[in-house]
């Protein structure tokens, strides 16, 4: 994903959402949510201490949407 998508998902769905992601490379989905600012992000895994860069995920699912963004 370019950094333009990844900053149109953070401003559709917020900076809280939380996203299913697949990897390149991979066989596997990650939960994920993405982090960042100023126009620079990168994704962190929900679960582990692993962060991924928009390059490494070929597509997302949004799993769960910020809340108050929606409000």
């Amino acid at each position: 994903m370019t950094n333009d998508e990844l900053i149109a998902l953070v401003a559709l769905n917020g900076p809280d959402a939380t996203y299913d992601a697949r990897l390149s490379g991979y066989d596997i989905t990650v939960p994920v949510q993405i982090q960042g600012g100023d126009g620079h992000h990168v994704i962190k895994h929900l679960v582990k201490p692993m962060f991924f860069s928009g390059a490494m995920i070929i597509d997302v699912k949004l799993l769960n949407a910020d809340a108050r963004h929606h409000e």
